[in-house]
């Protein structure tokens, strides 16, 4: 917004723009929250270490504009890295710590979603380690959230993780039918 009014657009002409925004690919940093107030950032199209980065940075800060809540991080893996994808998930884990995330829940088994598990627990962040969707959806359901927590789900697309994140939008809306 600001580089297109510095461009010349007018106000309203940016805003009446930024109101018609749809993602040109789904799972991009999809940010929504539930009426519940748990805030979900679906950035699971891709992952790599500048992206995990990014999508870290974007929980820590929004996470920091509340109070009395918690940043969680379901992270899977970051494929086709070659030889230094161990070294790039401990490294992703000790970035967490650094950005101050709270929690972690890794979503596989495979030498790349142990190092960033090992690597969560060794930081100190509240870390567990589920086999699937299903796993990191049960845990998040039935994990004790406050309105104005903040999830960022994020990995490879060969990982799906996008189903955690439509899942719990799911899961609220059920709820609620129930009701």
């Amino acid at each position: 917004a600001a580089a297109a009014i510095e461009c010349g657009l007018a106000p309203a002409e940016v805003a009446s723009a930024l109101t018609g925004y749809t993602a040109a690919s789904a799972n991009r940093m999809d940010v929504r929250t539930r009426p519940d107030g748990l805030t979900v950032i679906n950035d699971s199209y891709n992952a790599n270490p500048d992206s995990m980065r990014a999508g870290i940075d974007a929980l820590a800060h929004a996470a920091s504009t509340r109070t009395g809540t918690e940043s969680w991080a379901v992270l899977g893996q970051m494929a086709e890295l070659g030889e230094d994808a161990v070294g790039e998930h401990t490294g992703i884990g000790a970035y967490l710590a650094e950005r101050g995330i709270d929690r972690l829940i890794v979503v596989g088994h495979g030498v790349n979603q142990d190092a960033l598990a090992a690597a969560g627990e060794d930081n100190g962040i509240r870390t567990r380690q589920v086999d699937d969707v299903d796993g990191a959806v049960n845990l998040l359901t039935g994990a004790p959230t406050h309105p104005g927590d903040v999830v960022l789900v994020k990995a490879s697309y060969s990982d799906g993780l996008w189903r955690v994140a439509e899942r719990l939008h799911a899961a609220v809306s059920n709820s609620s039918q129930a009701r």
